[in-house]
């Protein structure tokens, strides 16, 4: 078996999972915000644990998002630093197929099953996933995107027969009077690993400067980088 270290940040949760020899352990903790204070922690006590240095990684693996873009500039810097270092390849995951994967795995779906999976975007808008189960994968049967509130209600009332996951339900299922699984709230670094595993195995890595954030928002995550300039009057 491969050794993997995976770290997912996309959202107010943090995790890391590592595999190496059949084991698979992952520190997982809700901690808005303090992403950039315990994340370096996380991954060196599972290294540490199971005495093993970067070198001995076969790969990196990371959740790429759609999610916070504090939260995906802050994982992919952590993991281009330590593939730069260790001299290995990265491989990024749909933070979202990540949730899609452990609601599969954890509710027995059968294959075929279609999952939809939604997260709050803000701004009146859902970051929206479809994947289809096929064996113990799950396969995206498009690409992640960027709905209006008025689209996710549409589909919620089309699609009542598919399993929906993520978050927003609280409030949003009373509005869309829909039947919604809010179990799997939070994308977890153990599914990133499951997911980047068959692309370790395949050796279907890519170079640690490739270890870039999907936003799906791009117009947004791009103003968020431009310096502010000076108005005149």
């Amino acid at each position: 078996m491969v050794t993997v270290l995976a770290i997912e940040t996309s959202t107010d949760a943090c995790s890391v999972a590592l595999a190496h020899d059949n084991i698979v352990q992952e520190n997982f903790l809700v901690c808005p915000r303090q992403h950039h204070n315990i994340i370096l922690p996380m991954i060196n006590d599972l290294m540490e644990g199971l005495q093993l240095n970067f070198k001995d990684l076969d790969c990196i693996a990371y959740g790429q998002g759609p999610g916070s873009f504090t939260g995906l500039r802050l994982g992919a810097g952590v993991v281009q630093g330590l593939a730069f270092a260790a001299q290995k390849n990265v491989i990024g995951i749909s933070s979202l197929a990540a949730i899609a994967w452990s609601a599969s795995l954890e509710m027995a779906i059968k294959d075929g099953q279609r999952i939809r999976v939604v997260r709050d975007a803000r701004m009146g808008e859902f970051y929206v996933g479809t994947y289809v189960v096929r064996g113990e994968a799950v396969v995206a049967e498009v690409e992640d995107m960027l709905v209006s509130h008025a689209q996710l209600a549409e589909a919620v009332e089309k699609d009542m027969g598919v399993l929906w996951a993520g978050d927003s339900w609280q409030t949003e299922a009373m509005t869309l009077q829909s039947p919604l699984e809010s179990r799997y709230r939070y994308p977890h670094a153990r599914a990133i690993l499951a997911l980047a595993l068959p692309s370790c195995h395949s050796g279907l890595g890519k170079p640690a400067h490739q270890a870039l954030p999907k936003y799906v928002r791009e117009s947004v995550a791009w103003r968020k980088w431009q310096p502010k300039r000076r108005q005149d009057f």
